[in-house]
């Protein structure tokens, strides 16, 4: 009995907030595919062309993907979330290099 003292725009709203939200989630999945496909061939072409190499291409992923990443999600981002959307990026490429350099380290000391 509780349903019909709802008013219908009220559960229309909730439909589509609903449906706004997983058309959302679905952007940023498939945002997130390609992005990791782009970085990808970027660094093979690179590779392929001996620009760079195989220790370097480590390095550089994570500076093309948070690029992309930004240059993407910055146009789409509400202004509000745009310091939250940049933070949140330089975290990730310190924390990628952090555990990046540390590994290296710890990995060729233990062989030696």
């Amino acid at each position: 009995m509780m349903l019909a003292t709802i008013p219908k725009k009220i559960l229309i709203y909730g439909k589509l907030t609903r449906r706004l939200f997983i058309k959302r989630q679905v952007m940023k999945k498939t945002f997130e595919v390609l992005n990791e496909d782009i970085t990808s061939e970027m660094l093979n072409v690179l590779k392929y062309n001996h620009i760079t190499d195989h220790n370097m291409n480590s390095f550089l992923y994570i500076f093309i993907y948070e690029a992309i990443h930004l240059c993407v999600w910055l146009q789409i981002a509400p202004i509000e979330e745009r310091k939250k959307i940049l933070d949140k990026s330089a975290l990730h490429i310190f924390l990628y290099l952090f555990i990046k350099m540390n590994s290296t380290f710890l990995l060729n000391h233990h062989i030696e």
